[in-house]
């Protein structure tokens, strides 16, 4: 059951990160004087405010642990998983690790982006 839930939010999810990301990349004159990436950075940013009050709803025990999992895993989940990826370096932060938190955010970026890259040249040389 559970994860059919998260896998329902998913979809839900990726849909909302589609249609929200593209109408905001082709509406936003920053977008579209600069070339900026305004469509990811609202997705983002909104799934991280969806993702802290979620959290926010089930520590206050207003939410259950099912809803919980559609809306965090699911639904978040699908729509940006930047949001998980701030909720733990902030809960590194607040148990008192924010040398892991400094850790988490530069290998994260980092080593995403060069996996990124080094994806995007094997690929090209191969074909």
């Amino acid at each position: 059951m559970q994860l059919l839930l998260v896998m329902i939010g998913g979809a839900f999810g990726s849909g909302a990160r589609y249609l929200l990301s593209d109408f905001t990349q082709r509406k936003s004159p920053l977008s579209v004087a600069l070339n900026f990436p305004v469509g990811t950075l609202t997705v983002n940013l909104l799934g991280c405010l969806v993702f802290g009050v979620t959290i926010g709803l089930w520590r206050s025990g207003l939410i259950s642990e099912n809803w919980r999992l559609f809306l965090l895993a699911g639904v978040c989940g699908g729509f940006t998983t930047f949001s998980a990826f701030s909720s733990d370096t902030l809960e590194l932060i607040y148990v008192g690790r924010e040398g892991f938190a400094l850790i988490n955010v530069a290998v994260q970026v980092i080593a995403g982006l060069f996996v990124l890259w080094a994806g995007m040249v094997v690929t090209q040389r191969l074909s």
